[in-house]
């Protein structure tokens, strides 16, 4: 008897719940796959400037590319970083006098559209932490 409870439990969970997680990258055209940044250490005065590179899978149907993504400091956006067509690279400014600590860039909001006149915008959770300080300048 306990068998057949066992069982009818099973199936009845088996129908609920989903057998594997649903690969949500699988049908997007661009998957964002990282972010790589160095962290900033502002040594002398003045504003400084690093490159940001991301790293992407893009279908090769896919005819037009714009990936963008806001950089927070403590949830508030302290800038953004844009890429756009082939471009794998860019140049995000801070300044020594804005917030120093942990800084996030992503997610990424991925637009386009294909060769097929096909549109997509979605979001990409894709994200890159780096941190800001500055280097203490001896007496």
């Amino acid at each position: 008897m306990w068998r057949a409870v066992l069982t009818a439990t099973a199936i009845a969970v088996g129908l609920i719940l989903p057998a594997a997680p649903v690969a949500v990258a699988a049908d997007r055209p661009v998957d964002v796959t990282k972010y790589s940044v160095s962290d900033y250490v502002f040594d002398r005065g003045g504003c400084k400037k690093e490159t940001v590179k991301v790293s992407r899978s893009v279908s090769p149907d896919v005819e037009y590319l714009s990936l963008s993504a806001d950089v927070t400091f403590r949830g508030s956006i302290a800038s953004w970083v844009y890429f756009s067509g082939d471009s794998v690279s860019t140049r995000l400014q801070l300044c020594p006098f804005e917030e120093r600590g942990a800084y996030k860039i992503g997610p990424t909001e991925v637009s386009g559209s294909t060769q097929d006149g096909v549109y997509f915008d979605y979001l990409d959770s894709t994200s890159k932490t780096f941190t800001s300080a500055v280097r203490q300048r001896p007496i």
